[in-house]
């Protein structure tokens, strides 16, 4: 998509994604009631403008869009655990209002020559657990790192003339290169950020910064001048949806940073902010149609920390 001037998303519900190929799941995965699909040969997306490029604050979180499953007969260690249910993370299309995505696997260019303000862009993963599952209290084989089939995946390139504001950046896989001829910080736009856990009201409105949600990806920061991150985070440690819910309400978290999941911020001549507001990733979902409520005790999320070098 290429525009002279400007490139405007108008609302939540305006998006630019890539399906793939619907695909076939491994032997030995059991969908079941899982919901869900697991994409391949999505292609790629390529957005230029002369000016901006602009998009409205996100209303959801990755969860909403990006459903995950699973529960081990737990014993208090993993190397004796086996599976009661197989994991997996799949694509729910028709709930993806993030901006853009190739959602069944492939990189993003994007840009701009002036700002890019609140862009948000996903490029996930699918994965699902081919170990079989064990009834509680029986023998059975603990799941292997050979038995997770992940696909997708794929690359973010992001520049920007001047100023690079807000915007969550998803990878499932691969590396993000967020680079900005200014600055990186938040747009002005407004979003919600959680207040309390449980007296009303539970959240205000307020600036959002940009936004890093890594599973088995990297990602590096650049600008001239100063940048804010707001938060580092799990997308499969997030909460969910109802919708992803079983009937007694009970959900599914694991982690998906492996061991290379980083992310290396540089500034020419400003300073770097690292803000480390991580449930911010699930808070701009809160009052919307796809909320995603965190209890205090209940849910946890996990980020990442920057070590200044």
């Amino acid at each position: 998509m290429n525009a002279g001037r400007d490139i405007e998303l108008k609302s939540n519900t305006s998006v630019i994604y890539t399906a793939g190929m619907k695909t076939p799941t491994a032997a030995g995965f059991v969908v079941g009631s899982k919901l869900g699909d697991y994409p391949t040969a999505g292609g790629d997306i390529i957005l230029t403008a002369g000016r901006d490029i602009t998009a409205p604050v996100v209303k959801q979180s990755t969860a909403a869009w990006l459903f995950h499953y699973g529960e081990t007969n737990w014993t208090g260690d993993p190397a004796a655990s086996t599976v009661k249910d197989q994991a997996s993370w799949s694509i729910m299309f028709a709930n993806f209002e993030s901006g853009v995505g190739p959602l069944g696997g492939s990189d993003v260019r994007v840009r701009a020559g002036r700002d890019s303000k609140d862009l948000s862009v996903a490029i996930p993963t699918t994965g699902h657990l081919t170990t079989p599952t064990t009834p509680q209290d029986q023998a059975g084989p603990v799941a292997r790192a050979e038995d997770l089939v992940v696909r997708g995946g794929g690359n973010l390139d992001i520049e920007t003339g001047r100023d690079l504001l807000g915007g969550v950046y998803m990878l499932g896989r691969g590396h993000a290169a967020l680079n900005a001829g200014n600055r990186i910080a938040a747009s002005g736009a407004l979003g919600r950020e959680r207040t309390s856990f449980s007296s009303s009201p539970y959240y205000r409105d307020a600036p959002v910064a940009m936004l890093i949600g890594l599973m088995d990806a990297t990602a590096s920061v650049t600008a001239v001048g100063d940048i804010t991150i707001e938060g580092i985070y799990d997308p499969m440690l997030i909460g969910q949806v109802d919708a992803n819910l079983t009937a007694n309400k009970r959900g599914s978290a694991f982690v998906s940073f492996s061991d290379r999941a980083a992310v290396d911020a540089s500034s020419t001549s400003g300073n770097v902010a690292y803000q480390e507001n991580i449930l911010r990733a699930a808070d701009l979902s809160l009052g919307g149609a796809y909320e995603v409520r965190l209890g205090a005790t209940s849910e946890t999320i996990r980020g990442l920390g920057l070590i200044p070098s």
